[in-house]
């Protein structure tokens, strides 16, 4: 295991949760104009610019499931592959506390604190599907832009235009996580767990696929590993 993408991961999941959550409390405003297009345009832009800047010391993953994808994908050990994920989990904690201070309870209180929902009419496992079939795009997106060796190196662009993607198809219905450390940081604050199966079992399950899908079906066998860790 490496200290600068554990390091990494942390300051740029902190970065995007703080980042994503903001815009919904600027969303919520009165008087404010963005609706669901703010916030949505909002997390893509932050993922596009965050994980361009990181990509070369890790990944620029900024989610478990991304995560947990890549090392199912050969790409990452083991070790490096928890270290990651705690640091996302806990940045994404911490960011929820930086909001507070930023914004005051009142107002996070009032999203619950960006714990992302199923809207009324959208049931669990219709939302458990979507967030699924989202993060299933999303790591077929970070396997063919950012793992493929010969991929043109943009890949944090065309991961943070399907981060945008997600928002805006399926924003309305469940908040488009796609994300567990983005539901979680939330959740641990105040949020509530009640939708884990959704919010972290969906993207799991579409991530873990689209990695098995990609790694032994449709990727070149030749593929660079990430930068920050080499198997063992």
């Amino acid at each position: 295991m490496k200290l600068k993408p554990f390091v990494a991961e942390f300051i740029g999941t902190f970065l995007f949760v703080f980042a994503g959550i903001a815009s919904i409390v600027a969303a919520g405003v009165p008087g404010s104009t963005l609706g669901q297009l703010g916030p949505s345009l909002a997390h893509g832009l932050a993922i596009a610019v965050i994980a361009s800047a990181i990509m070369h010391i890790s990944g620029g993953q900024l989610n478990p499931a991304v995560t947990l994808a890549v090392w199912l994908g050969n790409q990452l050990t083991f070790l490096q592959a928890l270290a990651n994920i705690v640091a996302q989990i806990f940045a994404s904690f911490l960011a929820i506390h930086a909001l507070l201070w930023s914004f005051g309870k009142d107002m996070l209180e009032g999203i619950s604190y960006g714990t992302p929902a199923p809207a009324t009419g959208t049931g669990q496992y219709q939302a458990m599907f979507l967030e699924g079939l989202f993060t299933f795009i999303l790591v077929l997106v970070v396997f063919g832009t950012a793992v493929e060796k010969r991929a043109t190196k943009v890949g944090g662009l065309y991961i943070g235009l399907t981060v945008a993607l997600a928002g805006l198809s399926i924003g309305h219905f469940t908040g488009a996580s796609i994300n567990p450390a983005r539901y979680l940081g939330p959740a641990i604050q105040g949020g509530g767990y009640g939708d884990w199966l959704i919010y972290i079992g969906g993207p799991i399950l579409g991530g873990a696929i689209a990695a098995l899908v990609y790694t032994y079906g449709i990727g070149r066998e030749e593929r660079l590993d990430l930068p920050g860790d080499e198997q063992a």
